[in-house]
């Protein structure tokens, strides 16, 4: 992985936050990402990183529909009670 050593490079922090926040980059540094493929890249990466973890982490600890289902129709054991209802709160 390169690093570009641009001066208006835009630093990581910037990159996250224009990636993930929709942050705006300062002017110098947004004129500079549409003209540097490494910068290009690594917003890609910091894009590409984010579409991932979202997609495997995205209500990962979300109970089942089935479970949800059950809780509902209060057919779910004692013990599996309250987590549910804490988890919905």
């Amino acid at each position: 992985m390169m690093d570009c050593q641009h001066t208006m490079a835009p630093s990581d922090e910037a990159l996250l936050g224009h990636a993930l926040d929709d942050q705006p980059l300062l002017p110098q540094a947004s004129t500079h990402l549409a003209h540097c493929s490494i910068c290009q890249q690594r917003l890609a990466r910091i894009t590409h990183l984010d579409s991932f973890l979202l997609s495997r982490l995205y209500r990962s600890l979300c109970p089942s529909p089935t479970a949800l289902s059950h809780y509902v129709a209060r057919l779910l054991p004692s013990d599996e009670v309250i987590p549910i209802a804490l988890h919905l709160e």
